[in-house]
């Protein structure tokens, strides 16, 4: 993968590309039902930190869809706690609603605007999680453990062919992956 080059255009939008978006990719082998598989994990149950391959890809893309994750993780916690605690205060209210109907009265005003809070905050939640379109526009289908071959699934037609006459020597076409 040092060998590669990604072309001078954006992979989103074909906009020549003036700033650089960092993606970086790391292994995952997390298996919480089987803790012993994770190669994370020692004898102990403690986390051994590093084990993890990590590899960082410089992608050039326009300034429109340059990716910086600042204020992202707050935006995420900020919208799961949200999630968190509207869930709480619907699931009482959920209790309280069906003791009313239980007694013969009918169901409180405040539910429903507290089942539409809680439909906005999970569509910001959905939001807030969602990878960005530079991430969408070119995916890490999967690495070999040396990072010396990297499979890469790219979105934009155009953005392949241009990447693939760039790279002739060093990348291919891939029809199949088999995941194991």
């Amino acid at each position: 993968m040092d060998k590669v080059s990604f072309p001078r255009s954006c992979p989103v939008c074909g906009d020549e590309a003036t700033v650089f978006t960092k993606m970086i990719i790391s292994e995952k082998k997390e298996d919480p039902a089987r803790p012993y598989t994770n190669p994370r994990i020692s004898g102990f149950g403690k986390t051994r930190f590093g084990d993890v391959k990590t590899r960082t890809l410089f992608i050039p893309t326009c300034e429109a869809h340059q990716y910086t994750d600042e204020g992202e993780n707050k935006f995420k916690v900020l919208c799961t706690l949200g999630d968190g605690i509207l869930f709480s205060i619907l699931f009482i209210s959920f209790l309280a609603a069906g003791e009313n109907l239980w007694l013969g009265r009918g169901l409180p005003p405040y539910l429903f605007g507290l089942v539409l809070l809680f439909g906005i905050f999970i569509g910001l939640t959905v939001f807030a999680f969602r990878p960005p379109k530079v991430f969408q526009a070119i995916q890490v289908v999967g690495f070999d453990s040396d990072f010396k071959h990297i499979w890469l699934n790219l979105e934009n037609e155009a953005y392949r062919l241009e990447f693939f006459q760039k790279n002739r020597m060093h990348a291919e076409f891939v029809r199949w992956i088999k995941r194991a």
